[in-house]
C-alpha cells in the first residue's frame, strides 16, 4: 500500500494575534509588537521522499522596525485548548527537551535565521518540507518562530511561550 503524508500547516493566534512580548524598562508590564503570520492555514498531501515548498509572510503592523531570528522548533499540544509545548532547543528560552521520535523540524529548512521587518513591512519566508522516504506514521508538529532581538529574560519567554499560542503548527499524519 502507498504511504500518503498530509501535511497540516496553521497559524494559531494569541489574543487575536500575533505578538511578540518585550519588556518596557522601568515598568512591570508588556509592551506588545503585533505582528501577523500569513496565511493562517495550508493542507497539502506529501508522499514520503517528496518535498514541498511554501511560504509564511510576517507583517509588522509596528511603526518601527523589528529585527529578530527565526527558528524551526518540534512541539507536542500539551492540553485540550491547543497550547503547544516547545521541544529542546539550547538557542531559543522557554523550550523542554522531549524525545526526537515527535521531530519534525529536522524535516523543515528555511533560508535565514536573521531577518529585519520594516515597519508596516513583511517579509516572505519560504520554506522546504523534505519528508524523508522512511518516515514511519504518526503525529508531529513543528513551528516556525520569530523572536525579536531584545534584552528579554528567560522569565519573559516562559511566559509567552507557555501561556501564549503563537506558532506555525504542522502535522504529519501517515496512512497506510
Amino acid at each position: 500500500m502507498k504511504k500518503t503524508a498530509l501535511i497540516i500547516a496553521s497559524f494559531l493566534l494569541l489574543l487575536g494575534g500575533v505578538f511578540v512580548a518585550s519588556r518596557i524598562h522601568a515598568q512591570e508590564s508588556l509592551q506588545v509588537l503585533p505582528l501577523t503570520v500569513v496565511p493562517p492555514k495550508q493542507e497539502v498531501l506529501i508522499n514520503p521522499g517528496e518535498k514541498f515548498s511554501t511560504s509564511v509572510k510576517f507583517l509588522n503592523q509596528a511603526d518601527s522596525p523589528v529585527t529578530g531570528s527565526l527558528y524551526v522548533l518540534d512541539f507536542v499540544v500539551e492540553d485540550n485548548v491547543g497550547t503547544p509545548m516547545f521541544l529542546d532547543n539550547p538557542q531559543v528560552v522557554g523550550t523542554t527537551q522531549i524525545p526526537a521520535k515527535y521531530s519534525a523540524a529536522k524535516w523543515i529548512s528555511i533560508p535565514d535565521d536573521t531577518v529585519t521587518i520594516a515597519s508596516k513591512g513583511n517579509i516572505s519566508v519560504p520554506i522546504t518540507i523534505n519528508v524523508p522516504k522512511t518516515a514511519v506514521p504518526g503525529g508531529r508538529y513543528a513551528a516556525v518562530l520569530f523572536q525579536p532581538a531584545t534584552n528579554l529574560t528567560m522569565e519573559d519567554f516562559s511566559y509567552l511561550y507557555k501561556g501564549g499560542r503563537s506558532y506555525f503548527r504542522k502535522r504529519n499524519r501517515y496512512q497506510v
